[in-house]
């Protein structure tokens, strides 16, 4: 048996085309590859040939009185549909529950009892049924009320809680898990990390509203995954048009499993971050004071040299002029004398005293000369 591509609407019509099962209890097969049980054991059952039209699983109340009464009824109905043949393979029922497996006939038996005792109020036992299969007492045990539900339900949600830290050396966290219509939330992180609960043991579950965190020995890109299932579940009824008050009505459920998960990717590190240094103001600059240019010295003029003047040449006395002794100086213009001539140049002094030298020679000639002609 396989799942319709599409579900019909209210209203639709389905052949039977096959029914499966021995003894009371059995499957309907429509054309569509969908399949249903009997909803109430005190109406015959519907025809091999019969076109089924669906009615609107919450507002049916064709049905017996339990059905009709309890609104608990069709959700264990629902249920049932949904964790039993053929909504689950044989080898799925047998995984669920943990029974060994069962033929084709033997889940069906064990389904088909299951809804009967809901909708008709009936306890069966295995004196009544012979062989009735161990999974009749499995789904009327664990049998929860359910309603149908859209496909778009369920959501896991994962966010960083208040006081977040990622430092080695203390938890890092916390992750905040949410879950809606998702009763366990599976917790898992890459390579490098672990996910633990607030005393740091180790956990791979976690549920709505609860927090988990990360350990980690070293500097890691870290991922920490919540997943969880969410179950679409779909219930239809189908009913026979021409005479829907004396057969069985058809009963069909669904339980479509659909993963929602989130993630939160984080960089651990290996210390805590040093905080950058407070910003100053720059100080003032303070003006250099102007540079005062140095004095220039003014250009050296070479000194012209002075070219020395001749000194005259003495007067010759007149030979016939009585000569005139020339004064003695005194002390004074001796003095005077000497520190003249210390002032005058050397040239100036040594021609000087040349001439003077060759004046007194010619001087004491004259006076001899005079002397002797006299």
């Amino acid at each position: 048996l396989t799942a319709p591509a599409a579900f019909a609407a209210i209203g639709d019509e389905l052949a039977i085309v096959e029914v499966k099962g021995s003894g009371l209890a059995h499957l309907w097969v429509f054309s569509d590859g969908s399949a249903g049980y009997c909803l109430d054991m005190d109406k015959a059952p519907p025809r091999a040939d019969a076109t089924m039209r669906e009615a609107d699983w919450d507002t049916y109340y064709g049905a017996g009185q339990p059905w009709n009464e309890d609104p608990t009824v069709r959700g264990k109905v629902l249920w049932v549909l949904s964790h039993s043949y053929p909504a689950l393979t044989a080898e799925e029922v047998s995984e669920l529950t943990g029974l060994p497996a069962m033929t084709e006939s033997e889940l069906i038996t064990a389904t088909q009892y299951a809804i009967w005792s809901f909708t008709n109020g009936k306890n069966w036992s295995p004196d009544f049924v012979a062989g009735l299969p161990a999974l009749y007492g499995w789904l009327t045990d664990n049998a929860t009320p359910i309603q149908p539900n859209s496909p778009d339900g369920g959501s896991v949600d994962l966010e960083e809680g208040p006081g977040f830290t990622n430092i080695i050396g203390q938890p890092i966290g916390p992750f905040e898990v949410s879950a809606d219509d998702i009763a366990v939330v599976n917790v898992s992180a890459t390579a490098g990390a672990t996910v633990v609960d607030a005393a740091g043991a180790p956990v791979s579950s976690a549920r709505d509203g609860e927090e988990v965190w990360l350990d980690a020995d070293a500097p890691v890109s870290a991922t920490i995954t919540a997943e969880g299932t969410y179950v679409h579940h779909t219930g239809r009824i189908w009913t026979y048009p021409p005479a829907p008050a004396v057969y069985q009505e058809l009963s069909m459920g669904s339980a479509q499993p659909i993963i929602r998960r989130d993630a939160i990717t984080v960089e651990i590190v290996d210390e805590t971050p040093v905080p950058e240094p407070p910003v100053l103001p720059e100080p003032s600059v303070t003006p250099e004071p102007p540079v005062t240019p140095e004095p220039v010295d003014p250009p050296v003029v070479p000194e012209v040299p002075v070219t020395p003047e001749e000194p005259a040449a003495p007067e010759e006395p007149d030979a016939r002029a009585p000569a005139k002794e020339a004064p003695l100086a005194s002390g004074k213009e001796t003095a005077k004398l000497a520190v003249t001539g210390g002032e005058l140049p050397s040239w100036l002094t040594g021609s000087a005293l040349a001439a003077l030298g060759v004046g007194a020679g010619l001087l004491v000639a004259i006076r001899r000369r005079t002397f002797v002609e006299r």
